[in-house]
């Protein structure tokens, strides 16, 4: 609920400052549109190669003349960018105070705007953006580190899991969002023919896979997984983990599935540091080996012990979901399932089961949607145990 706290936060402080004309609004909604209208390749690239630049300028130069140039014609080019102007915004705030607070005011729209699609909290309603840099500033403007995204759906949508640290609390939360839809109109560009759905998320994940995004790579490395390709998945996993906490997880996981004592052994203290520093995925791919190398019952309150050992009591929900998700790709999921299950009813164990189950039938192959239908059937009589003890 913080973003959306935050996002009223700004609003109350733009028109406490009386900084906003009535005719902003309209103006940011045409320079949206008109952007998008007017979208060619050479624009895009221009955009594109200036966001590049401005994001990774020299720390010393930053917020230099040539530095501030460069996000004006960004700006120029695109007046919606919300990136843009923070950056502008975060350079001008004591030096340039008039244009620093017109910016501040686009930024205030602009986030009303980015946010009218929703606050992400499932992936059945994710936020709607362009660029995902937008969320990177969205997130940021509410008090979050953006950690990682992971792209966890791709059909019929470009659904991307958003992993947040609240930089108060250091608690880890998370958010959903979809680019389809700007994704779409990026490569009609250079489509004349009319494509389907899955030929534009295809497409899409070339795109991001030329541009060596880290996680297009983490989804292909579960693709080839899928496809019983554990060599090749494993040397794009290895190439992540010193960057990428989900690959040093999903790496854990294939060591687990191929039963690679000595992998496992040499990724774990690096699965452990992240595990200690509170990373969510590394406990549950940790609580995952205690549930895999021990069938006691004893097993589950251990595994539930390493799993929200360094949670925040908001992260149960989140934690719980990981470790489904993982319990999903094993060779006995539903045994595992049941024994989770055994010693854990509550309502964050429930909301992760319905979450995963809403996911998986919504999945490419018909094995995966059989099994969301099944572990949906399972969360129904669940629930309905749950309703009769309390």
């Amino acid at each position: 609920m913080r973003l959306i706290r935050c996002c009223y936060l700004l609003l109350a402080l733009s028109a406490a400052a009386a900084a906003r004309p009535d005719s902003l609004a309209t103006e940011l909604r045409q320079a949206y549109q008109d952007y998008a209208a007017n979208l060619t390749a050479a624009i895009l690239q221009q955009h594109a190669i200036a966001l590049h630049k401005l994001e990774n300028w020299s720390e010393d130069q930053s917020c230099s003349a040539e530095h501030l140039a460069l996000a004006n014609q960004a700006l120029a080019r695109n007046a919606s960018s919300i990136a843009v102007r923070y950056l502008r915004y975060q350079c001008t705030a004591a030096s340039q105070p008039e244009q620093a607070e017109q910016d501040w005011a686009a930024i205030v729209v602009l986030s009303d705007m980015l946010l009218a699609s929703g606050a992400g909290f499932t992936a059945q309603q994710p936020m709607q953006l362009r660029e995902l840099g937008e969320a990177l500033t969205l997130f940021e403007l509410a008090g979050y580190q953006v950690v990682e995204f992971e792209l966890i759906s791709h059909y019929p949508q470009l659904l991307f899991r958003l992993y947040l640290r609240d930089t108060e609390t250091q608690a880890y939360e998370h958010r959903y969002v979809d680019n389809f839809a700007w994704i779409k109109k990026v490569l009609d560009i250079n489509n004349s023919n009319a494509i389907t759905a899955s030929q534009y998320t295809a497409a899409a994940l070339d795109m991001f896979a030329r541009n060596q995004y880290d996680f297009a790579r983490l989804f292909q490395a579960r693709q080839l997984l899928k496809s019983q390709q554990p060599k090749q998945a494993r040397n794009l996993l290895q190439a992540l983990v010193e960057r990428s906490y989900l690959a040093t997880s999903a790496l854990a996981e294939l060591y687990l599935q191929q039963q690679d004592k000595a992998g496992l052994e040499a990724l774990l203290p690096e699965l452990i540091a992240a595990h200690e520093s509170g990373e969510p995925s590394a406990s549950a791919a940790l609580s995952l080996m205690v549930l895999l190398h021990d069938s006691s019952d004893s097993s589950i309150a251990e595994a539930r012990q390493v799993l929200f050992e360094h949670a925040a009591e908001s992260e149960q929900q989140l934690r719980q979901e990981l470790l489904l998700e993982m319990i999903s790709r094993q060779a006995t999921p539903d045994a595992l399932l049941t024994r989770w299950f055994s010693q854990t009813l509550d309502i964050a164990a429930l909301d992760a089961l319905y979450a995963v189950a809403s996911r998986l039938q919504a999945e490419h192959t018909e094995a995966e949607r059989l099994q969301g239908q099944g572990w949906h059937r399972h969360w129904t009589d669940l629930q309905q145990q749950f309703i009769r003890k309390n």
